[in-house]
């Protein structure tokens, strides 16, 4: 529900592709969440694969109030 939320919600930086977040299971270690469409883009039959779908361009901290 929560990241539900924070994948839609328009925030004044524009929406979220991602969050990062420490992990509770594993103290020092983090979990990530990705909001993505789709892993797998179409393609037609017989043509060279398609470029990867994700592209890691930065990171940032955000604080939410």
């Amino acid at each position: 529900m929560v990241t539900e939320y924070l994948r839609d919600h328009n925030f004044k930086g524009g929406k979220l592709d991602g969050i990062l977040y420490g992990s509770v299971a594993s103290p020092g270690k983090r979990n990530i969440v990705l909001f993505i469409e789709s892993l797998e883009p179409s393609a037609p039959p017989f043509s060279p694969p398609p470029a990867p779908s994700l592209t890691f361009l930065g990171a940032r901290t955000v604080r939410l109030p």
